[in-house]
Order: C-alpha cells, then structure tokens, then sequence
C-alpha cells in the first residue's frame, strides 16, 4: 500500500510538472505572438511560421494538462442532478464515468500512437518552418496515457480506500464536486 501512496504521489507530480510546461507553452505563445503583431504593425513584417509555431505549441497546452485537471477535479461539470444522488449512486456513476473515459482514452492512445509513428516513419514536416510533426502529435497519446493513469488511481481510491483516505476528491472520487460555491455549470 506504501508502494502505491509513492507512486500516485509521483505521477500526481509528473501531472503538475506536465501542467507547468503546458503554461510555459502558454507563455511561449504569447511572446511569439505579440512579437509577430508588433513587428507586422511596426516593420511590415511578420515572423515566419509564428502561427505555425503557435498551433504546435496548443497541442502541448492542451494535451499535457489533460491528466492534471482529472486529478485536481478542475473541469467543467454539470452536477445539479448528480448532487441529488444518494451516495450509492453517485459512486456507481463514478465508477462508470471513470470506466467509460479509461475506454475512450485507450481507444484515442492506440490510434493516435498510430498516426504519430506513421508520421515519423515517413518524415512528414510542417512545410513552412521545416519541423517534424510526429513529436507534436506524440503528445495525444503521452496525455492519454496519464489520464489513463489517472483514471485508475481514481478507480482503485473509489472501490478499495475509505472515503476519509481518499487525498483531496470530494464525494469518492471527485467527478463531481459539490462545494456549494457554484463551480458546477
């Protein structure tokens, strides 16, 4: 049990770091796209593949915190049904909703992986900036894996620990969280 406390603790941090890098791509591309306004306005020339760069950049804000928003229970949820539930239903939706996403995301982690070795095996670049695309698109089915992870920590916390041993998830696993300060939509 030790052994699995350290290693959701890991990759919980592993999910933070994922979501650091994803703001620092944020940033990244804002730089890069106030300079191409600026220097538009300013010299009548834009950067070359500044928007290239910045659609690249959106895969990894996006995908790389993917895992990190399931673990901190930060996405957008309609709970004004499920907050009704008794505490019995709301744990057996739980266990369908995670078992439902661990099926999507293996389905989206199998075929993206495809497409991303079959775009490194033929060299497929972006053709104004001379950039190899299957990195980029490496990143789908990296997220999808860690919210694979992710789901199963969930999974094992919501069917085998005690609601008080469960870190930081409201009502078992934390899909919905009823707070009473109206984040749910």
């Amino acid at each position: 049990m030790q052994v699995l406390g350290m290693v959701t603790r890991g990759i919980r941090n592993l999910e933070a770091c994922f979501s650091y890098l994803g703001v620092a791509l944020l940033l990244g591309m804002m730089v890069l796209g106030s300079a191409d306004v600026i220097s538009r306005n300013i010299f009548y020339v834009s950067i070359t593949g500044s928007i290239e760069w910045s659609q690249l950049m959106q895969a990894g804000i996006v995908l790389l915190g993917w895992s990190y928003v399931q673990a901190t229970n930060s996405h957008l949820k309609v709970d004004v049904v499920y907050r009704r539930f008794p505490p019995l239903l709301k744990k057996v939706v739980n266990i369908f909703i995670l078992l439902l996403m661990i099926f999507f995301f293996m389905l989206l982690l199998w075929y993206s992986m495809d497409i991303a070795i079959s775009d490194f095996h033929s060299g497929r670049q972006v053709a104004t900036i001379l950039v190899p695309v299957w990195p980029f698109k490496m990143l789908v089915p990296v997220g999808s894996f860690f919210v694979i992870v992710e789901c199963l920590i969930q999974l094992y916390e919501l069917l085998f620990k005690k609601k008080e041993e469960v870190n930081g998830l409201d009502d078992e696993v934390g899909l919905v969280q009823d707070t009473g300060e109206g984040k749910g939509v």
